[in-house]
């Protein structure tokens, strides 16, 4: 990932920079940030990313712009703060946070760039590893290794809940089975049964054991398929075996290279002397055909023939038509470009009023908008007329009231002239509508002309495109005459004569290259002599059977490579036959071994059958005993089950224990591998011996806790204890081992202030490490922060940004 550009606008970070605007080409590997204490140097740090920034940091209007290269692919991340927030995300210019969104922003960025704001924290030391405490590091090194292990510890409390409860239900068992046994009239009888029955439990606890720890020897399918595929890997072996041998019998290994290259040479040597004799054939058959051209012509022939070619090429061009001159003679594209118009033109209207043309277009839609804004207009006043109609028709209906002294009546709401009104304003607005109907109608119908006379336009363009270099003068003629707007249909006309005139053309070429083939064969005359026929058909009969002979030679020696070749891949197959061999023996070894654990395991079921069959054989017989033997046979039953679920409990739980069992030693080996990385940097970098303690859970305890030890004579019980020098060491190592765990290697490196803890002998190795870093194909960028030190400027590929 490669920084090339960064904007900030109206970034409070930033008080002593004293503009608005900060902008940065970032064009060298190693990046100085120089500057005071508050300057805003580890804020400008925590915005080299992708991540998106916080909005608090900005003034409203405020902005940030960052321009990413990664994988040959450039990304512009941009960050509005307006009153609503804007967010950008471009890949190659193609916006893929089409909403804006932050969500999605930050989903772009992890899916893209692998990070997220907590692993940008650790890369620019914002968070660092000897300050964690406990909980963070677990939390931490839990999202590192994408271990997903709170199933397995709810799994774990679950089951440490359920033992709780059988070992409730065995105490209560057992007491009621005690109370019961001593009932019991022979109670020697009944030690000795119960003496045997806990030997028996013994037993099939033992087998249990035993049958679990082989199963992890067993591929992951049934013993019948393990049988089959046992079957089918052995009689495979059996067909490559005998394969094998086959070859390796009937091919022996010859010196392939050699032989190959020896007769490649003689092949060679073949073509070569017959290129020769081809050579002198040709010269002796040419010699021939003179000789027989003189015995049936002479000069005076040969050059009425050469008048008569002459006097064709006048007429023929005599007869062009075109005043113009074709670029290419190229007439299967002339005739190609012919029947690409021909569909075109016939059918293209033609166009000298210029009604067809952007601005008509323009004109007509604007017209066409303006009509059905009126028509909108007036249906809103139909819609209300009508509404009216409707109420004025109910009044009409409602009864009259009486005068009671002149007795004349009315209808108090009816109007009749409203009513009238509002009947001649419908009719007239109905009118109208049709009025605009019948000119949208037509607009309508012009404006698909319009569109099917651009959409022909388009395709003559694209031919025109396709041929204008090869046919220039031929278009420059149609243009300047301007045939389609007058006239379309004559260009294919025209085409047609160019057609003509270039047949035409192509024909005096052809006669021209006879005439001058004609008076070459007039000069050659003339050296012929006639007594030369005799010694020349000798000289072709020999060079053809020399030829003979070479070709037949050059067959065997064809013959003889192709069996070298054969022979090649067969022992090339061999070494296939034999990588296939070694595969499916390995494959017969896991087999078996598979199907013969299989089998004990099943002798082991077998064992265990039996043995619960005398289990429960032996505790039928206590029922014998006494009239209450059924009850504490029930009991003794129920211990059984309990003991039997307590021990399974126990060996799950003891497996699933977080500090010592199976998650532990999971945990433990992705921290040791972490602790390995980080040791082997602290090594490269301090001068005496200190190194974390790998963790050993046969001793240790998986606390989180990461021990040092100095020398071998100091014991530091956690890095949080160590000095500040050391810690600051520590965190660069796990900033460096995290970069690895995430394949982060090719990602910018952030050194904030690093060293200044250090003493002079450690802080030396800095410039060590950055020279190291620069020099290194990973990391893109070094990104160094320091208000102090500027020497690492005379590093090559440096630059310095002061912030004041």
């Amino acid at each position: 990932m490669l920084i090339k550009r960064i904007e900030l606008y109206k970034y409070k970070r930033l008080p002593l920079y004293g503009k608005d605007s900060f902008i940065v080409d970032f064009t060298h590997k190693l990046n100085i940030i120089l500057g005071s204490n508050g300057c805003g140097k580890s804020s400008l740090l925590s915005e080299l990313s992708p991540m998106p920034p916080n909005k608090e940091d900005f003034y409203d209007g405020g902005y940030k712009i960052i321009e990413i290269e990664m994988d040959n692919n450039n990304y512009i991340l941009s960050y509005t703060f307006d009153k609503a927030p804007k967010y950008s995300f471009k890949y190659n210019n193609e916006e893929l946070n089409v909403a804006n969104l932050l969500t999605t922003q930050k989903e772009l960025v992890y899916r893209y760039f692998y990070i997220t704001q907590d692993i940008l924290d650790i890369l620019i030391g914002k968070s660092n590893f000897t300050d964690m405490t406990l909980i963070q590091r677990k939390k931490l090194i839990n999202n590192l290794s994408n271990l997903n292990i709170d199933v397995m510890l709810n799994m774990h409390d679950t089951l440490k809940e359920e033992l709780k409860v059988q070992q409730g239900l065995l105490k209560s068992q057992t007491n009621i089975l005690t109370i019961e046994t001593n009932k019991l009239l022979d109670k020697t009888k009944l030690e000795e049964t119960n003496a045997k029955i806990i030997t028996i439990s013994n037993n099939i606890n033992t087998l249990l054991e035993i049958r679990t720890s082989l199963f992890k020897y067993v591929i992951p399918n049934t013993l019948d398929n393990s049988i089959i595929n046992y079957k089918q890997v052995k009689d495979k072996l059996d067909t490559i075996i005998s394969k094998y041998y086959l070859l390796i019998t009937s091919h022996p290994i010859l010196q392939y290279e050699d032989n190959k290259h020896n007769i490649n040479i003689t092949i060679s040597n073949y073509n070569t002397e017959l290129k020769y004799l081809y050579t002198n054939l040709e010269q002796l058959e040419s010699k021939n055909k003179l000789l027989i051209l003189k015995k049936t012509n002479n000069e005076t022939v040969i050059q009425s023939k050469i008048n008569n070619i002459i006097n064709n090429n006048n007429i023929l061009t005599s007869n062009l038509k075109i005043l113009t001159t074709l670029e290419s003679n190229d007439i299967h594209q002339l005739n190609n470009m012919y029947y690409a118009l021909v569909d075109i033109l016939t059918i293209l209207p033609t166009n000298t009023d210029r009604k067809y043309s952007k601005l008509t277009y323009d004109n007509k839609l604007l017209e066409y908008n303006v009509l059905l804004e009126e028509k909108n207009t007036l249906l809103q006043t139909l819609n209300f007329i009508s509404t009216e109609i409707i109420i004025l028709e109910k009044q009409s209906k409602e009864e009259n009231i009486s005068c009671p002294k002149c007795l004349y009546s009315w209808q108090l709401n009816y109007d009749s002239n409203k009513h009238k009104v509002y009947i001649e304003k419908k009719q007239t607005i109905l009118d109208k509508i049709l009025i605009i109907d019948d000119k949208v109608k037509v607009i309508n119908s012009f404006l698909e002309e319009l569109k099917n006379y651009f959409s022909l336009y388009k395709a003559y363009q694209n031919v025109k495109t396709k041929y204008i270099n090869m046919f220039q003068e031929l278009w420059l003629l149609i243009d300047t005459k301007e045939y389609l707007i007058n006239s379309p249909k004559y260009i294919l006309d025209i085409i047609i004569l160019a057609i003509s005139d270039l047949e035409s053309l192509l024909t005096i070429d052809a006669n021209k290259y006879s005439i001058t083939e004609l008076e070459h064969n007039i000069e050659l005359l003339k050296t012929i002599q006639d007594d030369d026929g005799m010694n020349i058909v000798t000289d072709i009969f020999n060079i053809n059977e020399k030829i003979k002979e070479i070709y037949e030679n050059k067959a065997i020696k064809e013959k003889e490579l192709e069996e070298e070749e054969y022979i090649h891949r067969v022992n090339l197959k061999l070494i296939e036959l034999q990588n296939d061999l070694n595969k499916e023996k390995t494959k017969l070894h896991n087999n078996t071994t598979s199907i013969t654990i299989s089998k004990i395991i099943d002798d082991i079921d077998i064992k265990l059958s039996s043995l619960k069959v005398d289990l429960v054989t032996t505790q039928t017989l206590l029922m014998s005993y006494n009239n209450i033997s059924s009850i504490i046979e029930r009991y003794k039953i129920d211990i059984n089950s309990s003991e039997h679920s307590i021990f399974v409990l126990n060996s799950i739980i003891s497996e699933l224990n977080p500090k010592s069992g199976m998650i532990g030693k999971i945990i433990s080996n992705y921290l040791n591998n972490i602790i390995h990385y980080i040791n082997k940097i602290v090594e490269s970098l301090w001068d005496y011996k200190m190194q974390i303690e790998l963790y050993d859970l046969d001793k240790d305890v998986l606390d989180y806790k990461f021990k040092i030890n100095v020398e071998d004579k100091l014991n530091v019980k956690d890095i949080s204890l160590a000095s500040s020098g050391m810690k600051e060491i520590i965190n660069l190592a796990f900033k460096l081992s995290v970069m690895k765990m995430l394949k982060l290697n090719k990602y910018p490196i952030y050194l904030d202030e690093f060293g200044v803890r250090l003493d002079a002998s450690h802080r030396s190795k800095i410039y060590e490490l950055i020279f190291k870093f620069l020099n290194d194909g990973n990391y893109s960028q070094i990104f160094l922060i320091t208000h102090t030190d500027i020497s690492f400027s005379n590093f090559k590929d440096s630059e310095v940004f002061k912030l004041s």
